[in-house]
């Protein structure tokens, strides 16, 4: 089982979650991005982070680990940032992890 406090997101995972909702108001996304991550990118910030985020977080970097290397404010860049970008990427393979091997 995760402890609770590993479930808050970390300050410079939400400062990237705070940079991809900014870019979002400036209408920087892509138009596959999808609301959910919009909203999911909200609740983080202040909300621990569940068990499905957790799953849908770890199979989402591992098709889009790419991004990171895409420019600034690009949609895939918002993409990423809505994701923690790479210290969300970090935070979201460590939970996987422990979520994997829970009793």
């Amino acid at each position: 089982m995760i402890p609770e406090e590993l479930r808050m997101a970390p300050e410079a995972v939400v400062n990237h979650l705070q940079e991809g909702l900014r870019q979002v108001q400036e209408n920087l996304q892509g138009e596959g991005l999808e609301e959910e991550t919009i909203e999911e990118a909200r609740y983080l910030i202040n909300n621990p982070v569940t068990d499905n985020k957790i799953v849908k977080a770890y199979n989402w970097w591992n098709r889009n680990q790419r991004f990171l290397e895409e420019p600034v404010d690009s949609p895939a860049n918002v993409a990423a940032n809505l994701w923690g970008g790479n210290h969300g990427r970090i935070w979201f393979m460590d939970l996987y992890e422990c979520y994997r091997v829970k009793p």
